[in-house]
């Protein structure tokens, strides 16, 4: 016990042992301290992971609207002068608004076809609009069509909404609208012009990417029996993505037979039909023009 006095009572003894509680004490707390952080931190790294991985797995966050349905139809028939073809397209769509929405975008890049193609003004027609939410149809929405461009290269316009949709409500319309001069009608002219941009195609076709989420996805082309185009079956669908061949999702339609064709007394009809199509998928149908000759029999 001596000892202990001594070492209690000294001075040298008592600075000694409360250099090392303090010391201890100060480890102690830091210690805790960096639990703490390195709780917190694992908590905010856990917390952007599941952020990460919603944002990766429900691509509707990045999106202000999923089509629930986008439907379009394209219909070709023959002009006068047997070397062009005008599109006329009729266009059903639904879409949820999962943010505010100002319009709708319809464009066309015509770019390098060298055709004196143009949007006939006076054939967009909107043939049906109404918006709803919870089930209810909401009143005095309006809408206006304005033509951005329409200058040969790209062909754009414009549907707006007025007031603008906001999130949950659903918007059902559909439009139409006519391109006049928008195709080669034979494998001659075809082949006469695009030469011109470096290309080597000797087929037409129409495409379309995917550019917001959809449900269900129809791709009709029809074609007047005066055009006299052909379809090879076994080449008919190129699917892209950006510009790289979409391989997987080209299995899935030749699998699933998501392309049918039909033919009645006047028309021929290719129609492609995806439930749940991927992002950025580009959907290229294909056909093949006829020759001059068999165009004027």
């Amino acid at each position: 016990m001596d000892i202990f006095k001594k070492i209690w009572y000294d001075p040298v003894w008592s600075k000694v042992i409360a250099s090392v509680i303090f010391i201890m004490g100060t480890t102690i707390y830091t210690i805790n301290n960096i639990i703490v952080i390195v709780f917190i931190a694992v908590i905010v790294i856990m917390v952007l992971w599941v952020i990460y991985l919603y944002r990766k797995h429900n691509h509707l966050f990045y999106f202000d609207r999923e089509d629930i349905l986008f439907d379009f139809h394209y219909t070709y028939t023959l002009n006068p002068d047997k070397k062009t073809l005008d599109l006329t397209a009729n266009t059903k769509r639904k879409i949820k608004c999962l943010s505010r929405i100002d319009y709708v975008l319809v464009h066309f890049s015509v770019r390098d076809t060298f055709l004196d193609t143009h949007l006939d003004n006076q054939s967009i027609k909107i043939n049906a609009y109404e918006v709803t939410k919870n089930g209810k149809t909401i009143e005095n929405t309006k809408y206006n069509v304005k033509v951005y461009k329409d200058i040969g290269d790209d062909i754009e316009f414009r549907i707006e909404f007025n007031p603008p949709l906001q999130k949950n409500e659903i918007v059902k319309f559909e439009y139409s609208y006519k391109l006049s001069k928008f195709k080669y009608a034979t494998r001659e002219y075809l082949l006469e012009n695009i030469r011109r941009a470096n290309d080597i195609r000797d087929y037409e076709f129409n495409s379309f990417e995917i550019k917001y989420p959809t449900q269900l996805f129809n791709y009709t082309i029809e074609f007047d029996k005066n055009t006299g185009i052909t379809f090879n079956k076994f080449n008919e669908l190129d699917v892209l993505r950006i510009t790289v061949p979409f391989d997987k999702e080209k299995k899935h339609i030749n699998k699933h037979s998501c392309i049918s064709h039909s033919r009645d007394t006047a028309n021929y009809m290719v129609k492609l039909e995806r439930k749940d199509p991927p992002l950025r998928a580009n959907y290229k149908l294909k056909w093949n023009p006829p020759s001059e000759a068999s165009l004027n029999k």
